[in-house]
């Protein structure tokens, strides 16, 4: 129970790091890898409340979030390029 409460409190610093970087950030790409870095940390909260709850369902919403969110930043990367 301690190690995914340390894992779950430096989670929450890279979020919380990332959610300041996200307001501080001025150009468009920054922000776009920023927003992936925390869906990221927000997939490994998944998988952490997964494993500490013994629910295996959250793993199931865990890799399709992963999925959309990777999708998404695909999406978002073209658009900035103008490739679509």
């Amino acid at each position: 129970m301690t190690t995914m409460t340390i894992v779950l409190a430096i989670l929450a610093i890279s979020a919380l790091m990332a959610v300041y970087k996200l307001i501080r950030a001025s150009d468009t790409s920054t922000k776009v890898v920023v927003l992936d870095v925390i869906t990221t940390v927000t997939t490994g909260v998944l998988v952490l409340f997964s494993a500490l709850f013994d629910t295996p369902f959250l793993l199931d919403i865990a890799v399709v979030y992963a999925v959309l969110s990777f999708a998404a930043v695909l999406l978002i990367s073209r658009y900035l390029e103008r490739s679509i």
